[in-house]
């Protein structure tokens, strides 16, 4: 079967999947909401935001639809004239959008990040103290000893930030180009690696020349020499976009190597800790998402949205039973 053919089928699978759960779960007057998020993991930054948010005797079921054109997909294939709308979200991520000239659809029940992705709005100082408190057992730090791994985290993650300015360039060149390459070939352990606390660039990835070469390698695409990155990059610079729209994975394994990091090398940045704490968790890239997740603040974007939806139509509910 062509790829693509083999891609867009895989697609509409998800779609009537998702759909078919919906629909025979889905019961109008049942204290239940519902809601149609991106990938797999989505799930476990949103559940927990909803569950603090609402009453404790209502449920929450959401259905992972693949990625964000399905949830889009799915949201359009709905007869609102049936269904209410705030007892129904769809969770998508802003992603590069508006950078890119992409229109996304907008209703009271479409929550669109503010930020490039969910993990955008989580990777932050607040995250990392958690962490390194209650997944790296360093509940013990002076006040301080932490906020001097915290400063670090600041100054590092802003560090990796600006290093991957050209990388994001290049990025929005090719999606303004019309090309569709799996981001998730260009990983940031070929890029960085981070040492008592410090990220550190490798300049040559993979044997290659350089950095450029090696993401046009991963993602199979001809590096365009005719391209001026460099005024996108200058889009990127300014009013601090960068911070907003590095893609949300690769900030995410930021925020995982670094912690990781500090405990493994615990000694060096705090010399008054002999050795690193026994853990009873083993962080990676892969868990990462199931135990970060419940240790962030809700964005206050989604905050309002859900008192706009769920908790309306919840008090209304409540209000006539």
């Amino acid at each position: 079967m062509d790829p693509m053919i083999e891609l867009h089928k895989s697609a509409l699978d998800e779609i009537s999947a998702a759909r078919h759960e919906f629909l025979g779960k889905y019961k109008k007057r049942k204290k239940m909401i519902y809601g149609f998020v991106e990938g797999v993991e989505d799930p476990s930054f949103y559940r927990g935001f909803i569950e603090h948010s609402i009453l404790p005797d209502w449920e929450v079921a959401l259905w992972p639809a693949g990625k964000r054109d399905n949830v889009i997909k799915i949201y359009s294939k709905f007869k609102w004239n049936c269904f209410p709308k705030c007892q129904i979200a769809f969770f998508i991520d802003r992603d590069l959008s508006g950078l890119i000239g992409e229109e996304l659809p907008s209703d009271i029940n479409i929550f669109v990040t503010e930020k490039y992705s969910i993990e955008n709005h989580i990777v932050n100082r607040s995250t990392c103290d958690r962490i390194l408190c209650e997944v790296f057992n360093l509940s013990t730090l002076t006040d301080d000893d932490k906020e001097k791994l915290l400063d670090l985290f600041d100054t590092q993650f802003e560090l990796f930030l600006q290093s991957m300015i050209p990388i994001m360039a290049e990025i929005i060149h090719w999606k303004r180009s019309g090309k569709k390459p799996s981001l998730d070939n260009i990983e940031m352990k070929h890029i960085f690696s981070i040492s008592n606390g410090k990220i550190i660039k490798t300049d040559c990835p993979k044997g290659k020349k350089s950095i450029r070469e090696y993401i046009h390698s991963q993602c199979a695409l001809e590096i365009d020499n005719n391209a001026d990155i460099s005024s996108i990059e200058k889009e990127l610079r300014n009013e601090n976009q960068y911070r907003s729209f590095t893609r949300g994975k690769y900030v995410f394994w930021y925020l995982v190597e670094f912690t990781k990091n500090v405990h493994r090398d615990i000694s060096q940045l705090i010399p008054s800790i002999g050795t690193p704490p026994k853990i009873h968790t083993t962080l990676s890239q892969k868990n990462g998402v199931v135990i970060i997740a419940p240790r962030t603040r809700i964005p206050e974007s989604l905050n309002f949205f859900l008192k706009n939806t769920y908790i309306t139509y919840i008090n209304e509910m409540e209000a006539i039973n």
